[in-house]
């Protein structure tokens, strides 16, 4: 099974997403945009990985303490890539996120499994395959991640499919937490 850690966005935000995505498309008119099911924020990708280990991989996934965070979105840009190249879009830097990526990593290679060592860039892809010449800038907006699962990546009916096998929502340990990460979403961004 081919497998991967991510965040999983609302409804709300896979709809922001998919409007961005459609607005971009003259900007990059081939490649094939993220279908907005399948819109995620990887944490750590594990790649081809036995069923017998999905036990473990549960446990560590409930084990994670983290709290809702709040991510900014203020920039896009490309991998390059010989056959076309991907077309993401980033955070400004998020203490949070990357103290919840290095726990999770921890966790994983603590238990055996094989992660590269790549930095971690946290992006959402938003097309692969494109050929752009000029990227937009873009305005920032804030995005709730309440939620992580350990996802499937694999083919269904010919279309890549991504599945979550387990999550967990991220948990307020007060209500005031909530309140003001609410508050945070109605603040409007200055770039």
């Amino acid at each position: 099974m081919r497998l991967f850690f991510a965040l999983e966005f609302d409804s709300e935000t896979k709809d922001y997403l998919t409007a961005l995505q459609e607005d971009l498309v003259s900007y990059c008119p081939k490649g094939l945009f993220t279908r907005s099911i399948n819109l995620h924020l990887t944490l750590c990708f594990l790649g081809e990985v036995e069923g017998q280990f999905l036990p473990i991989l549960k446990e560590i996934l409930f084990s994670l303490e983290a709290k809702p965070l709040l991510c900014t979105f203020n920039q896009l840009g490309l991998f390059r890539k010989r056959k076309g190249d991907i077309l993401w879009l980033g955070i400004e830097e998020n203490k949070e996120l990357e103290t919840l990526q290095k726990e999770l990593a921890y966790k994983l290679k603590a238990n055996t499994f094989l992660l590269d060592n790549q930095d971690f860039h946290p992006h959402v892809t938003l097309a692969h395959g494109v050929k752009c010449k000029k990227l937009p800038a873009i305005e920032g907006f804030k995005v709730p991640c309440e939620k992580i699962s350990l996802m499937h990546s694999h083919q269904k009916q010919a279309i890549l499919t991504y599945t979550p096998l387990f999550s967990k929502h991220l948990e307020y340990t007060t209500p005031l937490q909530k309140g003001i990460l609410h508050d945070l979403l109605d603040t409007p961004i200055h770039t």
